[in-house]
């Protein structure tokens, strides 16, 4: 009979037991579970798990200590010299009234490299257009956005999470066999009109969607010959800005129609027909827009 007993008393408190740690490990904080150091080391593996410092975009109180995050460009992207870009940001607390954008060569500051191709304005607004320097060498870079601060310290800066490419400008100047009927070199125009793209062929006119360096664009091409020559008028049309608005050029080039040369074997004939091929419009108009 004592033999019966004790078996059920072990059994029971083993059964007390896997209850016990079913609430332990389910319904009590892990961190409560864990010493001190051992939460420490999991937060430091996990930022999110952190308070956020200067630089990181939180919760913006009264209290708050003034900060200012960079949005875009940060990191990644390819620009070309000359090209006009948004540098947007976010900003906290800020007393003072102006900020101003820095583009600065990778790594910065040792790098050496550095524009101020903005002007002072006021943080709140939150962006700016800036023009790349025709003359910004192709490396990598980063924007610094900052207050006035002279040799003293920012009240806040913040720079590009990651560096982005900067490549040279391209030269505009059309080869032998091609000419510039007009519009010539693109003037890129900002609309109003929501983008879109309906894509078309016939016999005269293509209309294509098309990701030229990662950016959408409507292409149009509508092409007519005469007299030894084609003549083609081309329309790009790319979105820009939360709005989806517009941005469009509209230019005509003629081609000479290398046949006339004769065929292969003939060294005008390669020539027209290299030159034509090897002239890349997609690249020109999207380092311009």
């Amino acid at each position: 009979m004592k033999k019966n007993i004790t078996i059920v008393v072990l059994v029971l408190i083993i059964i007390a037991g896997g209850i016990f740690y079913y609430f332990k490990y389910n319904f009590i904080p892990k961190e409560r579970l864990m010493p001190i150091d051992v939460v420490t080391q999991i937060n430091e593996k996990d930022p999110a798990q952190n308070i956020p410092t200067n630089n990181v975009v939180s919760d913006c109180l009264p209290t708050t200590a003034p900060w200012i995050k960079v949005l875009s460009p940060n990191g990644g992207e390819t620009f070309t010299a000359g090209q006009q870009i948004d540098v947007k940001w976010k900003s906290c607390n800020m007393s003072t009234t102006s900020v101003g954008v820095t583009l600065a060569g990778y790594p910065y500051p040792t790098n050496g490299i550095q524009f101020f191709p903005g002007k002072w304005i006021h943080s709140s607004l939150g962006s700016e257009k800036i023009t790349i320097p025709t003359n910004a060498p192709e490396s990598k870079y980063i924007v610094n956005i900052s207050t006035p601060g002279g040799e003293s310290p920012y009240q806040a800066e913040d720079s590009s999470d990651n560096p982005f490419t900067i490549n040279p400008l391209l030269s505009t100047a059309l080869p032998a066999y091609i000419s510039a009927q007009s519009g010539w070199p693109p003037v890129i125009q900002d609309s109003s009109d929501e983008y879109s793209c309906v894509p078309t062929t016939s016999e005269m006119t293509k209309i294509i969607q098309k990701f030229i360096n990662n950016k959408v664009y409507c292409v149009t091409k509508f092409t007519e010959g005469a007299a030894g020559s084609s003549y083609s008028t081309y329309t790009y049309k790319t979105p820009f800005g939360i709005s989806n608005n517009t941005k469009t050029t509209t230019f005509t080039l003629k081609y000479v129609s290398c046949g006339v040369y004769g065929g292969l074997g003939n060294t005008q004939y390669e020539q027209c027909k290299k030159n034509q091929t090897d002239f890349n419009i997609d690249a020109i108009v999207d380092s311009l827009m």
